[in-house]
């Protein structure tokens, strides 16, 4: 697996790391060509538009209503799987999560923040993971949905695949966790 120029990543080798964001995959059929906006970092950094740290530059980024940036959102879901893969979560997600968040898992719980800290702290951690199929939903201009497909293994018996989703919202100028879930991929589907 290629290893990517990020530092952060130079803790653990096997983590494979995508490149961040090619097209944000929304559904535009509902949205009126008038309230779409294509994101090009060359032209809009003239008008004062700066990447994201770790964002790639030249490449397009397609959203809606102009407010939300897929990329920064999908860092910081890249720096929550670094964190499950480093023993760090819990620290991490206890930070990122808002008091009355909720993730709800692949395995049939429910788990307040408080129970996240504590799961993630007995947890041990993935040994590498990987991000595809990301879309961006933006619900308001404070809200946003990112949407994807994760895998995720522990080593050659333990494998994880699931559609994922985490709801944002955006609180004293940070992005919060709302809401994060799971739903397996039968292996049929694999």
């Amino acid at each position: 697996m290629p290893q990517s120029a990020n530092p952060r990543m130079t803790s653990s080798s096997s983590i494979r790391r995508r490149p961040v964001v090619v097209v944000s995959k929304v559904s535009l059929s509902s949205v009126s060509p008038a309230t779409r906006r294509t994101v090009t970092p060359t032209a809009d950094r003239e008008k004062g538009w700066k990447p994201p740290a770790g964002s790639p530059v030249g490449r397009s980024v397609v959203t809606y209503r102009g407010a939300m940036d897929i990329a920064e959102l999908l860092e910081l879901e890249h720096r929550g799987w670094l964190s499950l893969c480093d023993g760090t979560g819990a620290d991490f997600y206890g930070r990122r999560m808002t008091a009355d968040a909720v993730m709800v898992l692949a395995h049939g719980l429910a788990l307040d923040r408080e129970a996240v800290i504590a799961s993630l702290n007995e947890a041990p951690p993935w040994q590498s993971y990987d991000i595809s199929d990301e879309r961006l939903i933006e619900v308001d201009e404070n809200t946003a949905a990112l949407v994807y497909t994760g895998r995720a293994s522990r080593g050659d018996e333990d494998h994880f695949h699931a559609l994922m989703s985490t709801v944002y919202t955006c609180r004293e100028g940070q992005w919060r966790i709302a809401l994060y879930q799971q739903t397996p991929v039968p292996p049929a589907v694999q």
